[in-house]
């Protein structure tokens, strides 16, 4: 059951006695279809394909695919923009509001860092937006 490496042999499937006569049959129906389908893949011939009209094909087809989403990109450029200033501003009043109620204890601290740690998520939200519309447009 173990092998030179060390690993062990997989157990292959063993049907219950009262199920193998089916089992049985159904390898040997298997075992007919895979050689009638040998015999059929023998007789046919390989069909030739043309690499200069299969390319002139795809060329035309690319040509006239619709391309819906065009302008997108400009709008996901300015809603990261628009994100990444919401964020900015955030932190800044996070910021300010560590300078303001650093001596009213850790409630004041927590309300700073809250807004430190949001205005952060959104400046990063922004950045990924950017660099993930950039790189559906091929920019980046």
């Amino acid at each position: 059951m173990v092998d030179s490496s060390g690993k062990r042999a997989p157990r292959f499937f063993e049907p219950p006695p009262w199920e193998s006569q089916q089992s049985d049959e159904l390898a040997a129906a298997k075992q007919v279809r895979a050689e009638s389908a040998k015999d059929v893949l023998a007789e046919a011939e390989p069909a030739k394909i043309d690499e200069a009209a299969m390319a002139e094909m795809l060329a035309k087809l690319a040509a006239e695919e619709t391309h819906t989403n065009q302008g997108l990109w400009q709008a996901g450029v300015v809603a990261s923009v628009g994100v990444g200033s919401i964020g900015l501003i955030v932190l800044i009043f996070g910021f300010v509001g560590f300078a303001r109620t650093a001596k009213a204890g850790p409630v004041g601290v927590a309300g700073g860092a809250i807004l430190v740690v949001f205005g952060l998520g959104m400046i990063a939200l922004a950045i990924w937006l950017v660099v993930r519309t950039l790189k559906q447009r091929g920019v980046l």
